[in-house]
Formats: structure tokens, sequence, C-alpha cells
């Protein structure tokens, strides 16, 4: 049967793209590249389902070590390619030592200890308040956010101490518009407002553990309820078009300013669910946009969040108070987009249920650590979206997580496709994909560092403010 349905499927991608696409029979690009990235996906199903359930169990496992090895090149000397990346090198600590600490490993290669990472985030600090990408450039937000985070995942006294609160706290006010002029966080003086910085302002705060009402005075809620489209999703700025990147950052940022029913959730959801990918179980960032591996974390966390925030979704919809209150009647599941049964989907599907216990289930259910399964409504596939970062995105020989099958790994991708496997495993209780040997750590979902470097900080500021 397995074998019928998988030549179904390859015989239906090497159709003509305008046989799958309602083209009119117009080319396009965007049309051929997906059309040739599902030919790739289907081929890896293929080859995974024709395998032995020993088998199947190593193509799922996590290649951690590979990975570590990987993360840790990123803290050595990089190759001159890297050059264009010298404004982002603070970024590059972060996503090195937070994809290293989803892993549960050492944050630094052999001959280099925390205190050096430790300083270098020092020298990016500067003496006005805000962190710029590297020493000497001017302070960024989105520079801030990544040193911050990174100390934070860092987690030593010196990580801990060497962050100036006060001026931090000074230059977030400094970077916020006037709500006469719009409201709105600008990125850096004179920059760019979109709502990358009103969530870098708010999630640097509440990593800082610093007051956040003297922030939501000047009008960044309006402003991210105005970033929002007719589509449900949340756009850089006004009138833009909906982005997987930026409907997290305006998601997690009312989140964080304990506004997020100003937003229409209903919509967001409907935007959010239909950015899954029903063939590799993997998330587009925009519309009719091939899946990506980084949206495994800015996509998959706003579920996380959504989930730590069920009651006011609900509270928008029209589901009965009952349900709202957990009550154990059943629900008819949502109507599912039909899939291919040789797809990620369909491998590993999700059980639908309100008020009831959810459940791992499918041919490959032996394959799932599950403990302490959720209750509640799945809005989303979360083993579905493992799949696609642990069979299509990661580089089984020389470590690292990629973009999409096809790509080389890199360090943000892989950075992001951990913490995404992350959320997606503890989004409705414990779902580990491949067994219980890639259960990675919690990740917070409105700040991206672990929940318990997050919580040890916090309390440390507590005592030291």
């Amino acid at each position: 049967h397995e074998s019928r349905c998988a030549k179904r499927v390859m015989d239906s991608c090497k159709r003509p793209f305008h046989d799958r696409f309602q083209s009119d029979g117009r080319w396009s690009r965007t049309a051929e590249d997906q059309v040739h990235l599902e030919d790739i996906v289907v081929d890896i199903l293929e080859e995974f389902q024709g395998k032995t359930e020993e088998e199947k169990r190593e193509t799922l496992r996590l290649k951690r070590n590979l990975h570590v090895n990987h993360l840790h090149r990123a803290l050595g000397k990089l190759p001159k390619s890297f050059r264009s990346l010298d404004a982002s090198r603070v970024w590059i600590v972060y996503w090195a030592v937070h994809g290293l600490s989803c892993l549960e490993a050492e944050l630094t290669p052999p001959g280099m200890d925390e205190d050096m990472l430790v300083d270098f985030v020092r020298r990016c600090q500067h003496p006005n308040g805000g962190i710029g990408g590297c020493p000497g450039h001017l302070p960024h937000l989105a520079a801030s956010y990544a040193g911050v985070a990174a100390l934070i995942t860092i987690g030593t006294e010196s990580a801990l101490a060497c962050m100036d609160r006060k001026k931090m706290e000074q230059f977030l006010l400094s970077m916020c518009r006037d709500p006469s002029e719009g409201g709105g966080v600008t990125m850096h003086e004179g920059g760019e407002i979109d709502i990358r910085g009103v969530y870098a302002m708010l999630a640097i705060a509440h990593m800082l553990g610093l007051d956040k009402r003297p922030l939501l005075e000047r009008g960044i809620v309006d402003f991210v309820q105005r970033c929002q489209t007719f589509d449900g999703g949340i756009a850089a700025e006004p009138t833009c078009e909906a982005h997987g990147g930026y409907t997290y950052c305006g998601l997690a940022a009312l989140a964080l300013a304990g506004k997020i029913d100003a937003l229409d959730l209903p919509r967001l959801v409907h935007w959010l669910v239909h950015k899954q990918d029903g063939l590799s179980g993997g998330f587009q960032g925009r519309t009719d946009k091939l899946v990506d591996g980084c949206y495994s974390w800015w996509q998959g966390a706003s579920f996380s969040i959504l989930q730590e925030h069920f009651a006011d979704y609900l509270a928008q919809t029209r589901v009965p108070t009952c349900f709202a209150e957990g009550s154990r009647q059943n629900l008819t599941p949502p109507a599912q987009e039909e899939v291919s049964e040789c797809s990620v989907a369909s491998m590993f599907p999700t059980e639908y249920s309100l008020g009831a216990k959810t459940s791992a289930s499918g041919p490959l259910q032996a394959l799932v650590h599950l403990s302490h399964p959720g209750e509640g409504f799945f809005l989303y596939n979360p083993l579905a979206q493992q799949a696609w970062s642990l069979l299509c995105c990661q580089d089984g020989e020389a470590g690292g997580l990629m973009d999409k099958p096809g790509v080389p790994p890199d360090f943000y991708h892989t950075c992001y496709n951990l913490a995404g496997i992350a959320a997606a495993q503890h989004v409705y209780g414990t779902q580990a994909l491949g067994g219980e040997t890639n259960l990675l750590p919690s990740v917070d979902p409105t700040t991206c560092v672990l929940q318990d470097r997050l919580q040890a900080a916090l309390h440390h500021f507590h005592h030291h403010s």
C-alpha cells in the first residue's frame, strides 16, 4: 500500500506544474520552485517509508554531536565569506549559544571559555546604552535583543552583571516614536520603524526585569493592531504583507505587554494554520512561498503563545462557554485539508480534540516519546513540524540544520530549527518525535531563550535591582 501511494504521489509531482496549481497554464518561477521542492520532499518520504523501523528511528534521530560541532565553529575563526556579517557578529554569538543550550551542550568549544563571549558582548555595549552588532557600532534594537538573550543564555554571574540595565532602559525609551506621529519603535537612531522594534524592545525589557509600563504608554499596542492585515497575519508596518517573522513579533510583543486580546485572534489563527504545509509539515513564511526551516520557530512558537492564551482566543470565537471551561463534551473536529497518504501530515497525524486527552497516533506512533499529553484543541500538527526539521532539514553528515533540502546548513537555521523542534515538543504536553533521546528543554515562546535560564536571570535581577 505504501509503495502504491508513494508512486501515485510521485507521478502527480512529475506532472507539469499547471496540473497542480490554479495557474491557468501560465508559467511562474514560484510554481516551478514549489514543484521542485515537493519532488525532493516526496523522494525523502518515499525513501523513509521503505526503511525498517530501526532504520526509521536512526533517520529521525537528532544528530546532536554533529550539530554541536557545527555551532562551535560559529564561535571560532570564520572564513572571509562571513565579512558581510560583520555587523551581525553578536547575532552569531546568540545563534550559537542558544542552539547549543537547546542541545544541552557546552556553550564554547575547547580552548574558549564563556568569559570570552561575555567580554565580546560587553565590548558591543554602547556608552549611552544599547548594544551594537559588533564593537564600535551604534546601538541597534535587534543587536540589543541578541546580546541580552546571549548573555542570559550564558547565565553566569559575570554575564548577568555586565549588562547596564539602567542605560538599556533609557535606550529603549529613546527608540519609541511619539504616539502623535503614529507610534511604533525605531530600530536605531534615525532608523526604520517596524514591528521588529516593538518586539525587541519588550523582549529586552522582559528579560532584564524592567518595568514595561512606560514603554506601553508610547502607543505601541495601537501600532501592532494596525499592522494586522486583512487576512489575519501581521506585517512589518501598516499596509504591508503579512509575514511569519513579523507575525511572531507582533503576537509575542502583545503577549509580553499583556494585551494579546488587542489582536483579532480568530483571523490570526486562520492565517497561521494555513501556513503549515500538508506535504512536508514545515511552515511557509508568507502565502504561496516555499516552506523554510526557520519558520518552525517563527510560526511554531506563535502556536505556543496562543496555547498559553487560549482563553483569549476562545473569548473572541463563538465556541460555547462550556467548552472554554474545559467541558468533556465532544466537539466536531475542524475540516482538514485533504493530504496525500504519503505526506508527513498523514505519517505523523495529530488527533484533534477539545477537552479530551490528546495523543500521538498513526503508523509510527512507537517513534514518539509521549508523556503528560496536554488537554485542548490542536491548532496545528507539531509532530509533522518535527518531522520536517528532522527528515528534511538535518545534515546527517556534516552537522547543522538548513532552510530546506538541497541548501547548505547555516548557524541561523540551525538555531531556529532546534528552537522550533523544542517548541513543537512542548506545546501540547510532551511529544518528541524520534523518541526520548530527541527531547529538548523547554524554550520560552516569547523570548526564545531556555525557560530555566530566563527564570534564573529574572531571579538574579530581582535581587540585584
